[in-house]
């Protein structure tokens, strides 16, 4: 029997807590028809991994020969998938049980290729619902780096009917979720954003949950592939500052620092003006200043 849905898991040493996350796609799925599709990417607990998947049905596990990165780990299981609706989630996220059948009926709805939306973050068992903008049409890239939208992919859901193909780039390791969206707009495909809050991304289950430090060499990439716009550039280096700053990761300021000057070109003289007082931030040695600077200077940076 083909399944009504597919849901697509990469895991990475993710034994200890990735039960919760299947119980919580199996009861979101409620009484439809579901697969799920976990790839591991080289594992050293693809043992326990397996005993704990055993203790479920309609679960299948891809061991890729090679380690690599998530994004290529979710291409394989999309390729795999068999449902008429693929669902994304990481191994340390939870479905709400409502979730499944909200997002299906929105598809059917809307006649949506894709979907993605807002989210619960939860840390030491606090959680804190998202306030994205919601998206509407445009470039996927104003909405990312001028209204300052976000997606998660565990937010990710695709109609296999009005789906148009568009997949990760298997070579970034950074900013994969927005790269994936902003290569789906590049596709044409039918985007669509979902208010609720229908996902649930624990924070605290993984230690190993990607840092949250910039990482200049795949931040590069990922900018020279899919940023050009000297705007956008703009707001990527002044959204990740005041972090690099708190974090006292020197690379990630000279790297953003190089971003200020590659965006300067073609700009007004004001905002010439306020480009480089923030070039002349990252010089500062004291990060608590530094950081008291740049709250007070983005603050009245309106454009």
């Amino acid at each position: 029997m083909i399944p009504e849905l597919s849901a697509i898991i990469p895991t990475h040493n993710s034994s200890n807590y990735i039960k919760k996350t299947l119980l919580s796609v199996i009861n979101s799925a409620n009484d439809r028809t579901y697969e799920i599709i976990i790839i591991d990417d080289k594992s050293d607990d693809i043992v326990n991994l397996k005993k704990v998947a055993a203790e479920f049905k309609n679960i299948i596990i891809i061991e890729k020969p090679d380690k690599s990165n998530a994004a290529e780990s979710r291409n394989i299981g999309m390729q795999l998938a068999k449902g008429e609706f693929i669902f994304l989630i990481d191994s340390d996220d939870e479905f709400k049980d409502t979730h499944i059948n909200h997002r299906i009926n929105s598809h059917k709805k809307n006649d949506s290729g894709i979907i993605f939306g807002n989210y619960i973050t939860k840390s030491n068992e606090e959680e804190q619902p998202s306030n994205l903008p919601k998206y509407i049409d445009g470039d996927i890239r104003d909405y990312i780096f001028k209204l300052g939208g976000d997606v998660r992919s565990s937010t990710i859901s695709i109609h296999r009917k009005k789906y148009k193909g568009a997949t990760f780039d298997s070579n970034q390791n950074k900013h994969q979720d927005w790269g994936f969206l902003i290569r789906a707009f590049d596709k044409n495909e039918n985007i669509q954003f979902d208010e609720s809050h229908g996902v649930i991304l624990d924070e605290s289950a993984n230690p190993r949950r990607m840092s949250i430090k910039l990482n200049a060499q795949a931040s590069n990439y990922f900018l020279e592939n899919y940023v050009t716009q000297s705007n956008h550039l703009k707001r990527f280096a002044s959204s990740h500052l005041r972090l690099a700053i708190y974090l006292h990761d020197k690379e990630s300021i000279i790297f953003i620092r190089g971003l200020y000057f590659s965006s300067i070109k073609n700009q007004s003289n004001s905002e010439k003006l306020k480009i480089t007082a923030l070039i002349v931030i990252t010089f500062l040695s004291t990060p608590y200043i530094s950081n008291r600077i740049i709250t007070l200077w983005l603050k009245r940076w309106k454009s």
